[in-house]
């Protein structure tokens, strides 16, 4: 899916994840970091 995906887009892979962790207190800080910091680059590109 994601080699289909146009541009812009990024893979986060966290380590011992499953799908759902991304919503939980297991790592779902990391997952909302990733997401924080892809959306800010997305927006403004020349940083």
């Amino acid at each position: 899916m994601y080699s289909l995906a146009k541009e812009t887009k990024r893979l986060i892979l966290i380590p011992d994840g499953e799908h759902i962790d991304a919503f939980s207190d297991r790592h779902g800080d990391v997952y909302r970091e990733q997401m924080v910091d892809f959306i800010l680059s997305a927006l403004n590109p020349q940083n």
